[in-house]
C-alpha cells in the first residue's frame, strides 16, 4: 500500500480505537459499544497505484546486432560520451563470414573481367568477318556490273588517276599514322587522335581496292557466261554477312545475359560482404549520445536479470542503453484493469523506496497504447501497459533504475463529506447509513458519489459532524 493509503488507513484506525477520546468528544466506549465515525468534509482522491522506476526523458538503447556473447561492457552507472566506446561483443563468427565473402566477390569481379574479355574479343573477331563479308558483297556487284556494263574509256582514265592519287593519300597518312604511333607513345597526344588517322587510312585502302576492282571491271569485257555465277556469289557475299550480322547481334544479346549474370553474382557477394562488415564493426559497442549506461534485462527461467559481461545474449536483446540524467522520467507498467482509467495531463506523486521521506510530483505524458508482448506479471499473464510520468523539479537522488512508489490522481473533488466504505450499506437498489443519535442508531437514506478503495462520497442524505456507525447492525 502506498503512502497515502497507509496514511488514510491508519487514520481509520485510529479513529475506530479513539472515537471519543481523540475526535468527538464523547465517552470512550465500552466493550459492546459500536465504532462511530464523525461526517466531515475532507478532499476526496480516486487513484491508480503502482511501482515505477526512474528513467529519462531522453534515453538511447544498444540492441544486439546478432546473437553473440558479451566480451565487456563497462560498468552500469558509468557517465559516458556520445561515440565513446562502452564495450566489445564476441565476432569471431561475423569475421569468418565477411572474409568468405570477400574472397567470393573478388571471384566474381575476376569471373566478369574474363568474361568481358572473351566477349570483346568475340565481337572483334566477327565485326572484322562482317567487313570482310561487305567487301565481299562490294566485290561481287562490282564484277557484276563490270560483266553488265560496256567498256567506258572516260571511266578508266578518271579510274586510274584516282587510283593514282588515292596512292599519294595513302603513303601520307601511312606516314602520318608512324609519326602519330610515336607522339602518342610519348604521351603528346591521345589515342584517340592516332585512331583517326588510322581510320582514314583504312578508309583510303578500302577505296583503293574498290577503285581497282573498278577499274579491272571497266578494263574487262562482258561476258554471259559469268553474269549468272557472278549474280550467285552476290546472293552468296549477301548471304554471309546478314549471317555475320545476326551471329554479332546474338553474341551480343548473350554477352549481356552473362554480363548480368555475373554482375548479379558480384553484388551479391558485395552485399553479404557489406552486411558482414557492418555486423563486425557493430561487434564495438558505441555510445549513441551523452549520458549515464544502464544495464538491460534478460529473462533467465522465469526471473528478470540483469546483462552482464560473459553473458550470451539472442539477437534484438537490449544490452544497454544511456539515459539523459538531467532530464528523469518515471516509467511504470500498469495492469490492464487499470489503463482505461488513465489519461495525459494527470497529476501524480511519489516517492523512492531508498528515500521514503522525500515526495516528488510528476505528470502522465505518455500512455501506450498496445501492451508489448514482453510484459508480463506472475502466472495469470496479466497484459499490462507502459505509462511515462514526467518529473517535476531535479534532484540528484532521482537516479536512472531506482524504484519508485507512485500514486495517479485519475479524480480529485475537494472539501467533500466523505464517510468510510464499510459504513455504507446496501439494501436492493438503496444505500443508507445508520446514524447515532441520543434515541440510538437511525437508519437513514444516503445518495453516494464516487468511491475509492478507502471512502465514499456522500452526495446528500448526510449532514457535517452527524455520527454514523462503522459496525454492521441488525435492526
Amino acid at each position: 500500500m502506498l503512502f497515502m493509503k497507509v496514511k488514510k488507513f491508519v487514520t481509520y484506525l485510529i479513529i475506530a480505537s479513539f472515537i471519543t477520546t481523540s475526535l468527538y468528544s464523547c465517552n470512550k466506549p465500552s466493550i459492546g459499544e459500536i465504532s462511530t465515525y464523525k461526517v466531515q468534509k475532507n478532499n476526496f482522491e480516486i487513484l491508480v497505484t503502482d511501482i515505477g522506476e526512474i528513467s529519462s526523458e531522453i534515453e538511447n538503447k544498444i540492441y544486439a546486432p546478432f546473437s553473440t556473447k558479451i566480451d565487456n561492457i563497462i560498468d552500469e552507472g558509468s557517465i559516458v560520451k556520445k561515440q565513446q566506446k562502452i564495450g566489445t561483443l564476441t565476432t569471431l563468427n561475423e569475421e569468418q563470414k565477411r572474409d568468405e565473402s570477400e574472397l567470393l566477390l573478388k571471384e566474381a569481379n575476376l569471373d566478369l573481367g574474363v568474361k568481358d574479355s572473351e566477349i570483346l574479343q568475340s565481337i572483334e573477331k566477327l565485326n572484322k568477318e562482317l567487313d570482310n563479308a561487305e567487301l565481299g558483297i562490294n566485290i561481287a556487284k562490282l564484277k557484276l556490273k563490270k560483266l553488265i556494263e560496256t567498256r567506258d574509256g572516260v571511266a578508266i582514265v578518271r579510274a586510274e588517276e584516282t587510283l593514282k592519287t588515292l596512292d599519294k593519300e595513302i603513303k601520307i597518312y601511312e606516314l602520318d599514322v608512324k609519326e602519330k604511333e610515336r607522339l602518342n607513345k610519348l604521351g603528346y597526344i591521345s589515342e584517340e587522335e592516332l585512331n583517326t588517322s588510322k581510320t582514314k587510312l583504312k578508309e583510303l585502302q578500302k577505296e583503293k581496292e574498290y577503285t581497282k576492282v573498278s577499274l579491272k571491271v571497266l578494263l574487262d569485257g562482258p561476258r554471259k557466261e559469268e553474269i549468272e555465277k557472278e549474280r550467285i556469289n552476290v546472293g552468296i557475299a549477301k548471304k554471309s554477312f546478314e549471317k555475320t550480322k545476326e551471329e554479332l547481334q546474338t553474341i551480343k544479346n548473350k554477352s549481356k545475359l552473362e554480363k548480368k549474370e555475373k554482375q548479379l553474382a558480384i553484388d551479391k557477394s558485395k552485399k553479404s560482404f557489406d552486411y558482414n562488415s557492418d555486423l563486425v564493426r557493430k561487434g564495438s559497442l558505441i555510445s549513441p549520445s551523452d549520458g549515464l549506461i544502464i544495464y538491460g534485462k534478460m529473462m533467465s527461467g522465469q526471473t528478470e536479470i540483469k546483462i552482464k559481461s560473459g553473458d550470451s545474449v539472442s539477437e534484438g536483446v537490449e544490452i544497454a542503453k544511456i539515459v539523459d540524467i538531467n532530464k528523469p522520467m518515471l516509467k511504470m507498467l500498469i495492469n490492464e484493469v487499470d489503463i482505461g482509467k488513465l489519461k495525459l495531463g494527470q497529476d501524480t506523486r511519489f516517492y523512492l523506496d531508498a528515500y521514503p521521506e522525500n515526495f516528488y510530483k510528476g505528470k502522465v505524458i505518455k500512455i501506450s497504447n498496445i501492451a508489448d508482448n514482453k510484459y508480463v506479471q506472475d502466472d495469470n499473464k496479466v497484459k499490462v501497459f507502459e505509462v511515462f510520468i514526467r518529473i517535476f523539479g531535479k534532484d540528484k537522488l532521482l537516479v536512472p533504475g531506482m524504484t519508485a512508489n507512485v500514486e495517479i490522481i485519475v479524480e480529485s473533488k475537494k472539501n467533500v463529506l466523505t464517510v468510510p466504505s464499510q459504513a455504507i450499506k446496501r439494501e436492493k437498489d438503496k444505500t443508507y447509513c445508520f446514524v447515532k443519535t441520543e434515541n440510538g442508531l437511525v437508519k437513514k437514506l444516503v445518495v453516494i458519489d464516487k468511491s475509492n478503495e478507502m471512502e465514499t462520497v456522500i452526495k446528500s442524505g448526510l449532514n457535517e459532524n452527524e455520527l454514523i456507525s462503522l459496525d454492521n447492525v441488525n435492526m
